[in-house]
């Protein structure tokens, strides 16, 4: 992504209990940014499913 679209960063994110992709993410090199309640649907009631995620992100390498 940064040779082929000049990304100046990418940002990855996944839920805080995942760890193995926590893991896989710290170990490509990405540092974590911040953790924040997230929800992508609603329960039967129309209540949201919230979940705690994690973003991350990996600048560009400097050459």
């Amino acid at each position: 992504m940064f040779d082929t679209l000049n990304a100046v960063s990418i940002t990855a994110g996944t839920a805080k209990v995942n760890e193995l992709s926590n893991r896989l993410l710290k170990r490509l090199g990405f540092e974590f940014v911040r953790e924040k309640k997230i929800s992508f649907r609603k329960d039967e009631k129309g209540k949201p499913i919230e979940f705690v995620g994690v973003d991350y992100t990996l600048s560009r390498p400097h050459k």
